[in-house]
């Protein structure tokens, strides 16, 4: 029973979990309770944007882990001093891990008389990689269509993840010139790439952490008298995928959908003993 409950409220698309096992339960436990159109074009929908996700996800660990490779380097480094051929070398490492953002160096005009100065930006470069900021949008880009969102979501979605993407650009734009002149700025250049990075996994965007998968377990037993046996009584945690949608309702629908599906599957698994 356990399994069965975990199941249904992992195969959901709009809770948290690990993607690659949603994907594999989503057609036997998701909007199985009903076989009209409209759950199919829920389920395909959803398919979807999980898809464009785990693509993202995959680039987002890509950088990660570019990330640590960074911190160590600059963290040993930079306790003896930086010399040139090693700021060198750090810019080297730091301009790949823009790259897979998918940002590089532009000029930005000042006022008259203070010439040029450098700014990352997106930049239309051929490569064989989507780049983070191109997967993002993809991302929800499917997500907008979503049958159950708002009218109102069609805006609030792009508008929340472009503004993102443009404080994103902000951020990398600072370490960058820090990292061109570290002796500019007073603030440890290791230190300011473990913010960014920081800020990167806990308000940009995250790969679904354990944590966040349902959780089932038993919240109390009692007597049956008629049936001379005991009725178990189970609770199920599970997160909702931004919650604030659809006039912050989103979390009811979910949970109802849940309910519903798993009454049905608990059902037929009884039926089939």
């Amino acid at each position: 029973m356990v399994q069965i409950i975990e199941s249904v409220a992992l195969a959901h698309p709009d809770t948290l979990g690990d993607i690659d096992k949603k994907l594999s339960l989503l057609d036997t436990y998701y909007g199985v309770s009903g076989s009209g159109p409209q759950e199919q074009k829920k389920r395909e929908m959803g398919r979807q944007r999980l898809l464009a996700e785990r693509e993202l996800n995959v680039q987002l660990a890509k950088i990660e882990n570019a990330f640590d490779v960074l911190s160590n380097d600059i963290a040993q480094r930079e306790s003896g001093g930086l010399d040139s051929i090693e700021v060198g070398q750090i810019k080297a490492e730091y301009m790949e891990i823009c790259r897979m953002l998918g940002l590089s160096v532009v000029q930005e005009r000042q006022r008259q008389g203070l010439g040029k100065r450098e700014r990352l930006d997106e930049v239309q470069v051929q490569s064989d990689t989507k780049s983070l900021i191109t997967l993002i949008r993809e991302w929800y880009q499917a997500w907008l269509n979503d049958p159950d969102l708002a009218r109102e979501d069609g805006k609030v979605l792009p508008k929340e993840w472009e503004q993102k993407i443009e404080l994103l650009k902000s951020k990398t734009t600072k370490v960058y010139r820090q990292v061109s002149n570290p002796d500019a700025d007073d603030t440890r250049l290791d230190d300011s790439v473990q913010v960014l990075f920081q800020w990167l996994q806990e308000s940009f965007k995250t790969t679904r952490n354990q944590w966040q998968k349902p959780r089932v377990w038993m919240s109390g037993t009692r007597l049956d008298n008629q049936s001379s046996g005991t009725n178990r009584t189970f609770t199920v945690k599970f997160y909702v995928d931004d919650i604030t949608l659809e006039h912050f309702q989103r979390g009811f629908r979910v949970e109802s959908e849940i309910n519903r599906e798993l009454l049905w599957q608990l059902r037929q698994a009884y039926l089939a003993r």
